[in-house]
């Protein structure tokens, strides 16, 4: 059994997990629900709702270094983003992205751009080609530039 690591809201609250980065066992295990604070204690809705995030950059920098950390200590290191909603990233893009494989993809390159090894999660999975995201796609990962590929809009 293994400690979930969770990143949420930062909030003085019984209901938010504190975010302990620790490792537990050989697996470490790390899941982004955001850092919706507004949404973080509605009852009743959905949990796209609750965890309605689009992560900056700058947050899932944050973890780079923590994450190569566990890496170096674990045997196997798993990364979940919970935050399952769609919005409009900053800048000129019109277009709602997905949050969760937006923020994955972004984190992916941060971790690459460090040297630290990251698996291409679902990147390989047999999913149809017009819908996977690709790192390509990104480019210099500001979140204005996600794309879907084969989207011409």
């Amino acid at each position: 059994m293994s400690l979930v690591i969770v990143d949420a809201p930062r909030l003085e609250s019984s209901t938010v997990i504190p975010t302990v980065v620790e490792l537990t066992s050989d697996v470490a295990y790390v899941r982004f629900h955001g850092r919706n604070a507004a949404t973080w204690h509605h009852r009743g809705g959905s949990a796209a709702d609750r965890f309605d995030y689009l992560y900056e950059r700058e947050e899932l920098a944050e973890w780079v270094e923590p994450l190569r950390e566990l890496g170096g200590r674990a045997q196997q290191l798993y990364v979940v983003f919970n935050n399952n909603n769609s919005s409009l990233p900053p800048g000129p893009m019109q277009r709602p992205v997905a949050q969760a494989p937006a923020n994955a993809l972004m984190l992916r390159q941060l971790l690459l751009e460090a040297g630290i090894p990251a698996s291409d999660g679902l990147g390989s999975a047999a999913l149809e080609k017009s819908l996977q995201y690709r790192i390509e796609d990104i480019g210099s990962l500001e979140a204005d530039q996600v794309t879907r590929s084969g989207d011409n809009h």
